[in-house]
């Protein structure tokens, strides 16, 4: 008898819990969207801000077209073997980048000083940019890997 009444007992119980059982309502979904203004204005300026930066990159992308460009036909104009355009790429290089027109007419030992003047230490030697100037002039030209090589260093760090 101690189990049936052991078990009438939580039996009673459960059926007290039941009568007493009251329904409660949902509680409202949380939403994802801010509950202040002030958050939506922090969104706002971090997208701005992202858009801003995002806008500034592309710009500096496009400001360096120049370099890639010349670096692309450099590249090309050793492929093709064409090596005579290289110094008339180089100082249309330095013009873009510098801004300065009386690259056009400088020597190798003028240029060679420009670019040590500009840069502090510069990428080219005066012996390659002398090589690299005469090469304009032959139609048999050849040119070392190394002067080549300086003229493509230079075009990165610019």
């Amino acid at each position: 008898m101690p189990e049936s009444v052991h078990q009438g007992s939580v039996t009673q119980f459960a059926t007290h819990l039941i009568k007493q059982l009251q329904w409660i309502e949902e509680p409202d979904a949380i939403s994802f969207v801010p509950a202040t203004p002030a958050w939506a204005l922090l969104f706002g300026m971090v997208i701005v801000a992202l858009l801003l930066w995002r806008g500034w990159k592309h710009y500096r992308w496009l400001q360096r077209t120049y370099l890639r460009q010349g670096y692309g036909l450099v590249e090309l104009a050793i492929h093709n073997h064409d090596l005579q355009q290289i110094a008339a790429i180089t100082k249309r290089v330095a013009i873009q980048h510098w801004g300065e027109r009386r690259i056009a007419t400088m020597n190798a030992a003028q240029f060679h000083h420009f670019l040590t003047e500009k840069q502090g230490t510069a990428a080219i030697d005066l012996a390659s940019i002398t090589l690299i100037f005469e090469l304009a002039y032959q139609s048999d030209a050849a040119l070392e890997s190394q002067h080549l090589e300086q003229i493509l260093i230079w075009m990165e760090q610019l």
